[in-house]
C-alpha cells in the first residue's frame, strides 16, 4: 500500500536511498493527456478537478490562477490555452516526480530527458527495448544509434552501477546544478532540468499540504 500522495512523499524524502537510480523523463509528458477543447479558465479548473478530485477547490484556484495563469504575455512557457494544459499536465502528472525523485534523493542521482522528437509520454519504450526495429510506436524512424546507447546505459548500470567501467558515468550526477543528460534526435547534451523550478516545487511541497 502506499501511504500517501507520492509528492508528499518524495517532498519529505520518505525513498530507500541506498538505491541507486537513474531518473529518466521525455521532453513532452504531458501532451498525449490534453484535451484540445480545454480552452478557457473555467473549463481548465474544471479539468485539473477531474483530474485531482481529491484536491481542494482552493488548490485548484491556485493551480488556475497563481501557478498556470491565464497568461499568454510571454511571462509564462506557454502561449495558448493548450501549450498552458499540456504544460500544468507534464510537471503534474511526470516531470515534477522526476524531479523530486532527485531531490529526494538528494541530488545523487543520475538523470536524464528523452528529447527524440516528438518526445511524448512513453515514446522512449521503443528505444528501451530497442530489438532492430525501424520504427517507433509512433511510426516514426528509430534513431538506432540512439536506442543503442540507452540500452548500453541500462545493461551497464545494472551490471556495473556507477563504477569507473559503466557508460553511466556519461549521465551526469544531477547535484546542485540540477544537471540532466538531454537525449536528443541529434545527439546528446547536458542541461540544466527544466523541472527545477517554482511550479514543481508548489506540487511537491504546496498542492497536498493541507489535503
Amino acid at each position: 500500500m502506499v501511504p500517501d500522495y507520492l509528492a508528499r512523499l518524495l517532498a519529505r524524502r520518505k525513498v530507500d536511498d541506498s538505491v541507486q537510480l537513474i531518473v529518466a523523463k521525455n521532453a513532452d509528458e504531458g501532451l498525449l493527456f490534453t484535451d484540445p477543447r480545454v480552452q478557457d479558465q473555467a473549463a481548465f479548473k474544471a479539468y485539473m478537478s477531474a483530474l485531482m478530485p481529491s484536491i481542494p477547490p482552493a488548490k485548484i484556484d491556485t493551480l488556475a490562477e497563481e501557478i498556470y495563469p491565464e497568461d499568454f504575455s510571454g511571462a509564462f512557457p506557454y502561449q495558448t490555452q493548450t501549450e498552458r494544459l499540456t504544460l500544468a499536465l507534464k510537471e503534474g502528472l511526470v516531470t515534477c516526480n522526476a524531479f523530486g525523485t532527485d531531490i529526494a534523493y538528494r541530488n545523487k542521482t543520475r538523470s536524464y530527458q528523452f528529447s527524440v522528437f516528438p518526445g511524448i509520454h512513453a515514446q522512449d519504450v521503443s528505444y528501451t527495448f530497442f530489438n532492430g526495429q525501424a520504427t517507433d510506436s509512433l511510426g516514426l524512424p528509430i534513431v538506432a544509434s540512439v536506442a543503442e546507447t540507452m540500452q548500453r546505459f541500462f545493461v551497464d548500470f545494472a551490471a556495473y552501477g556507477t563504477a569507473s567501467t559503466s557508460t553511466v558515468d556519461q549521465i551526469p550526477v544531477y547535484g546542485a546544478n540540477a544537471a540532466v543528460l538531454d537525449i536528443s534526435n541529434s545527439g546528446m547534451a547536458t542541461i540544466t532540468d527544466p523541472a527545477a523550478n517554482s511550479r514543481c516545487r508548489f506540487w511537491l511541497r504546496g498542492l497536498y499540504s493541507t489535503c
